[in-house]
Parts: C-alpha cells; structure tokens; sequence
C-alpha cells in the first residue's frame, strides 16, 4: 500500500492487544517487511490508524471501532491534548472514548465534516486579526496529529507571513523569519469555524531556532498544490497546542475547546 510517496508492505495480522489496561480481542493489524525510508530513524514502532474504515488497506475494523464493539468505549471518539514541551506541564495524553475536561477549557466549538471518509472540514474564514485584507474564506481543512505546523496554500502563506514582517529565509524560502522585538507586535492568527473564532496568538504560532541562535521563525508554511487538486489547510501540532481537539466519529464531526 501507499504511505505516502512510498510504499509500505508485508502481512496482515490478527492478536489480542493490550491497551490503557484494556484488552481488544482478535485485532487486526498490518506487519512491515518493507516500510518507508521516512521511519529508518524514527523512534516509533508503527502508526495506529483512526480513520474511516473506507480508506483503510483492508475490511478489517479499526481498533477503535473494535473497542466500541466489544464495549470497551462508550462511544467512537478520541480526543488530543499535546503538551509544549515546558518543564512541569502534563505530558501530552489521547483519551479513547470521549474527553478528558481537566486538558480544556469552556464549550466545543462543533464542526461537521465536510467530507464522508476523512476528518475534514470547511473553516468560514482564515484572517489575520488586525488587517481585513488579508484573509480567505471557505477553505477546507484537515486536523493532523503528523504534522508539526500549520500548513496553507503557498500563495495565500506568503501574503499572510508577508503581512507579518516576516522575512523568506535565504537558500529555504519556505520558511519566514522573524526578529525578536516584532513577537510582541503580531497580530493574532484567526481561523473561523462554525462561526466562532478559534484565535492563535504569537506564542501560539511562532517558533524558536532550536540551534540557541535566539532566532524566530513563522510556525505557518506554503504548500503548492497540484492542478486540479482542492488546497486544504493543515492544522498541525502548533494548532493542537493551543486547541484540545475532539474526533467524533459517530458524529462525524470535529470539536475544538482551548487548552488548559
């Protein structure tokens, strides 16, 4: 199968599976013989899919369709905090089955998915705060666990980090640099869903060199898309930093609460 641009092969496997204390039985799972150049340095063992059972490889359940179905889950929902990495913060958690409300704080923000088989979804508007020019409307969206920043068409990315004051670095035009004294400057990144305003401020987005240099650089990169593809936004782990995100499959549906 693609993972990918590279493929991934080997045998489908069925064995009881032990997780959070709970035992899922008869799993079916893939074993690689073969699997991407991208995993030769990772420090994963292998990736635990929670799509739509439509896109999968084979017929076979989810584990967490599996845990609903032998009732281990109350329900087909996972739910992601990611922690920023400062000493004393809670680790990062995944909670099966519904939300975990000590990670977030007031009401979800509902939005339903925009497509049958993928946790996608249309945001109202993508906008910088304080210029009324320089925002988009109707752009479809993916949250992404696999993705560490938030990702956009690189056209309309080059606009918004322009807008920013941010600089394209020399020989990695992809990525904008920032100058200290301008952090406390920027204007809030908005993203508009269901009307409600899901706002990221520049701590939220904005990254430091981790070479010690003191440098900064826009957490928001460009993708250019192929002809007669549709851009799709990527809300990465910048996003889920400051966003608790709640998948709701039998709902078909994504909720977001701010983080804790």
């Amino acid at each position: 199968m693609s993972y990918g641009p590279q493929e991934v092969s080997g045998y489908r496997c069925q064995d009881n599976i032990a997780i959070a204390g709970a035992t899922v039985h008869n799993q079916t799972f893939g074993e690689a013989t073969l699997e991407p150049s991208m995993f030769a340095r990772s420090v994963i063992d292998g990736a635990l899919g929670l799509g739509f059972n439509s896109i999968a490889a084979g017929a076979e359940l989810s584990i967490l369709d599996n845990m609903v179905s032998q009732g281990i889950l109350p329900a087909p929902v996972f739910s992601f905090y990611h922690n920023r990495y400062v000493s004393g913060d809670p680790d990062s958690l995944i909670t099966l089955g519904g939300t975990n409300p000590e990670y977030y704080t007031g009401d979800f923000t509902f939005v339903n998915l925009s497509m049958p088989d993928r946790w996608q979804f249309e945001i109202d508007s993508v906008r910088v705060s304080n210029d009324d020019d320089i925002a988009w409307y109707s752009c479809q969206a993916v949250v992404d666990t696999g993705s560490a920043f938030i990702v956009g068409p690189s056209d309309q990315v080059d606009v918004l980090n322009l807008s920013l004051g941010a600089k394209p670095l020399e020989g990695d035009p992809k990525r904008y640099l920032l100058e200290r004294y301008q952090l406390e400057m920027l204007p809030d990144l908005e993203f508009i869903v269901n009307g409600q305003k899901l706002s990221m401020t520049s701590k939220d987005y904005v990254v430091k060199f981790p070479d010690g240099t003191g440098q900064y650089y826009s957490g928001i990169f460009g993708k250019k898309f192929k002809r007669g593809e549709r851009p799709v936004w990527i809300l990465g782990l910048n996003f889920l930093r400051t966003y608790y995100t709640q998948f709701d499959k039998g709902n078909r549906r994504i909720g977001f609460a701010k983080a804790n």
